[in-house]
C-alpha cells in the first residue's frame, strides 16, 4: 500500500469513527438520557477513535516519522509565545475552579476528569493525522507547501462532523474558519520544531478550557482573543520562512546537478 493510501484510509477511518458515532450519540441514542451519560459515551467514542489511530500508526508509520522525533529547540522561541498565552489561561481557569470549587458537585468534577482527558485525545488525534502524518511523514517526498495547504485545510474542514454532534451550522461554520487559522499557524510550527508534542499540549489545554468553560460558568479572559493574532502573524512568518528555505534548497539541488 502507498503512503498515499495510506494516508487516505488513515483520516477516513477516523473521521468515520467519530462523525457516525458521535451522530448516533447525540441525535438517536441521546433521549431519555442526561448530559452526563451522552458525555462519557462521547468518551467512549473518541478512546476508540484514538486506538484506532494507535494501530494504523504503529502498523504504517512509526512514532519517529510523524512528529515524535528530536525536537528542534532552536525553532522553540516560536512556541513561547503560545505557552505563555496558555499558561496565563490555565491560570485564571484554575484560579475561577478554586473559587468555586465549594459550588461544584461531583458530577461537575467527574465531567471537568473526563474532559480533560478527551480533549488531550482529541489533539493528540488531530496532531498524528494532520502534522504527523499528513504533513512530516510525507515531508521528505513531496512538495512542502503542496502538503502545508492540504494539512491546513483538512484540519478546518475536519470540524464539520461537529454537525452530527447537533451544532448549528453557523457555529461549525465559524468553528472551521477558526480551526484554519490555528492550522495555518501549527503546521508550520510542526515543519520549525520537527515535533508535535508541544503542539499537543497546547491544543489539548486550549479545548480542555473552551469545552469546560460551558459546564462550570466561567467566562475566558479577552486575552484569549489573542490566539487569532498569534497564528496569523506566527504563520506568515514562518510560511514565508519555510517557502524560502524550499526554494533555496531547490536552487542548491539544481546548481549541483549542473556541476555533475
Amino acid at each position: 500500500m502507498n503512503n498515499k493510501n495510506k494516508k487516505i484510509i488513515t483520516i477516513f477511518v477516523y473521521i468515520s469513527i467519530m462523525g457516525i458515532g458521535n451522530y448516533i450519540n447525540s441525535n438517536i441514542l441521546s433521549k431519555n438520557r442526561t448530559d452526563f451519560e451522552i458525555l462519557v459515551v462521547s468518551f467512549i467514542i473518541q478512546f476508540i477513535g484514538v486506538l484506532s489511530i494507535i494501530y494504523i500508526v504503529k502498523k504504517y508509520y512509526g512514532w519517529k516519522n510523524i512528529g515524535f522525533s528530536k525536537m528542534n529547540f532552536k525553532s522553540i522561541i516560536w512556541f513561547i509565545p503560545y505557552l505563555i498565552l496558555i499558561i496565563f489561561m490555565i491560570t485564571d481557569f484554575l484560579k475561577y475552579v478554586y473559587i468555586n470549587s465549594a459550588s461544584f458537585t461531583h458530577i461537575m468534577w467527574i465531567k471537568l476528569g473526563i474532559n480533560f482527558i478527551a480533549t488531550l485525545l482529541v489533539a493528540f488525534c488531530e496532531e498524528v493525522l494532520f502534522r504527523g502524518i499528513l504533513l512530516l511523514k510525507l515531508k521528505p517526498k513531496d512538495n512542502i507547501l503542496k502538503l502545508m495547504i492540504l494539512s491546513t485545510f483538512w484540519f478546518s474542514i475536519i470540524h464539520i462532523v461537529n454537525i452530527f454532534m447537533g451544532m448549528p451550522l453557523y457555529a461549525v461554520f465559524a468553528q472551521i474558519i477558526y480551526s484554519g487559522l490555528l492550522g495555518f499557524s501549527f503546521v508550520s510550527l510542526a515543519i520549525k520544531l520537527n515535533n508535535i508534542c508541544p503542539i499537543i499540549l497546547f491544543h489539548g489545554l486550549w479545548n480542555f478550557i473552551g469545552i469546560s468553560s460551558v459546564s462550570i460558568g466561567y467566562k475566558a479572559s479577552n486575552i484569549s482573543s489573542l490566539i487569532v493574532i498569534l497564528n496569523v502573524i506566527i504563520g506568515t512568518i514562518l510560511w514565508i520562512s519555510i517557502i524560502k528555505q524550499e526554494k533555496n534548497k531547490t536552487i542548491n539541488i539544481n546548481e549541483t546537478r549542473k556541476l555533475i
